[in-house]
């Protein structure tokens, strides 16, 4: 998944707006292209099932499952989980920077009792 991170942060500068959330469209589509035969990739008790680029809502969506219990209440694996979320993404400079144009990273989990949590990463 680090792989994902650095392909799409490894975007070259663009002065406009326009061209860098087109740039930055073309790269999360060529990472989802690089992913697709990859998946489901399994790694620390999640399995990442799909990474969806949608440009046009700036969206970028990571669907996990965990295929191990967390050992924690679900509430308090949520709440780990959403602030790491935000660290992981807002880490990134030009992630942090495309959060602030617009760009929403949700990260969307299958807990193992069955229900769907969803993160968005919220850079402060």
């Amino acid at each position: 998944m680090l792989a994902a991170f650095v392909l799409l942060a490894a975007l070259a500068q663009s002065p406009g707006r326009a061209d860098l959330d087109a740039r930055f469209c073309e790269s999360a589509r060529d990472n989802q292209a690089q992913l697709r035969p990859r998946l489901p990739i399994t790694d620390n008790g999640e399995r990442l099932d799909s990474f969806t680029p949608d440009c046009g809502q700036r969206l970028l969506v990571w669907e996990r499952a965990l295929v191990a219990d967390p050992g924690l209440s679900v509430d308090q694996w949520r709440a780990r989980r959403e602030a790491g979320w935000s660290h992981i993404v807002c880490e990134i400079p030009r992630f942090r920077d495309a959060v602030g144009r617009g760009w929403r990273f949700t990260e969307s989990i299958v807990h193992v009792d069955g229900s769907r949590h969803e993160f968005t990463a919220r850079c402060g």
